[in-house]
């Protein structure tokens, strides 16, 4: 009797289970509430067109329309197929190693509304290149980037107040963007990290925490107009080469990423030595002109097609501005020149 009882558990447990997941096209779904679902992962042998994923914002099982509120955690770590992975504005959550060592991985493009990511959720993917973190995000865990050896451009949000320990530990990142939300740098933040540009949004230098394993000589930080004086006065902050930015002041770290997830443009590699290419799903009647931090403009080239390449080999190293407009809309891009 006691053995009839464990194998009706077990198959109980089993048909349960079954339930709560289900497959469509090359993605797996677990069902979180009467009206959502998070996304588990690829179907185990499915093949993607151009590599890509499209997550969508619904998804229909045996009748029922659920809306895709997450990603789960390691839903695609260790995945060896996808390069791109595009996500819904319904997406609210990341969770833990979400995309941990995607060994071909390079773009993830995340929209607003996303509020929580979790923790070591990029680490190790070392063909990731470009990241915007949307400016919805407000919580966001440690070791996010550590081990990124592909990372060259990093975009953090409005809604993330603080930069968290080992997020660059083994990184490749070089120059880093913050917004003025960032109130913070964790101890830890740049352990071991490469970041030797860092670009600040705010007039108000951030608080570094008094034991900051980053290397302050080693590190040029460019500030809005205005603000030279609060950063040469602040700890920590004065021992690094502070240089004003004239296009810092009036940058929307908002407008900028919304615009450039929703044109789906992807410009690469930062840092570069002569090309910098351009790719979209919507080129035709784009203007990219190239500017000096003081806003002068250096060259300008009208692009058409899903790629485009703009040769800067003639320009000295440094920090120029790209800026890309497509109709009415426009976003720019910083992009290291060796």
């Amino acid at each position: 009797m006691k053995k009839t009882l464990l194998l009706f558990a077990a198959i109980f447990t089993f048909a349960l289970a079954g339930a709560q997941t289900f497959d469509v096209d090359v993605l797996s779904y677990n069902i979180t509430s009467d009206t959502t679902v998070e996304v588990t992962g690829q179907v185990a042998g499915s093949s993607l067109t151009d590599y890509t994923i499209t997550v969508p914002s619904t998804v229909e099982n045996a009748g029922t329309t659920y809306t895709i509120t997450a990603v789960a955690a390691v839903a695609f770590m260790l995945n060896d197929d996808v390069d791109i992975i595009n996500l819904p504005n319904t997406i609210i959550t990341i969770g833990n190693a979400a995309f941990r060592e995607a060994t071909y991985l390079h773009t993830v493009n995340m929209q607003e509304g996303i509020t929580t990511i979790g923790t070591k959720v990029f680490r190790g993917s070392t063909k990731l290149a470009t990241v915007v973190i949307p400016n919805s995000v407000t919580s966001w865990g440690t070791e996010n980037f550590s081990y990124c050896s592909g990372l060259t451009d990093l975009t953090l949000g409005t809604g993330i107040t603080s930069v968290n320990n080992r997020i660059f530990y083994q990184c490749s990142l070089s120059t880093l963007v913050l917004s003025g939300s960032i109130v913070a740098l964790d101890e830890f933040s740049f352990k071991q990290a490469k970041v030797t540009a860092m670009l600040i949004n705010s007039s108000v230098p951030p608080v570094i925490h008094a034991g900051w394993e980053g290397i302050p000589a080693a590190m040029t930080v460019s500030v809005p107009v205005g603000s030279l004086a609060a950063y040469q006065a602040a700890d920590i902050w004065s021992e690094m080469t502070l240089m004003e930015d004239a296009s810092l002041e009036d940058q929307s770290t908002l407008s900028t990423a919304n615009i450039e997830l929703d044109l789906n443009f992807s410009v690469y590699p930062n840092p570069t030595a002569n090309i910098v290419t351009i790719k979209s799903k919507q080129l035709e009647n784009a203007d990219v002109t190239v500017h000096d931090l003081t806003g002068k403009t250096l060259l300008s080239k009208s692009i058409s097609g899903t790629s485009s390449e703009i040769n800067i080999s003639s320009l000295t190293s440094g920090i120029y501005l790209f800026k890309v407009k497509v109709g009415n809309s426009e976003f720019v891009k910083r992009i290291v020149k060796q």
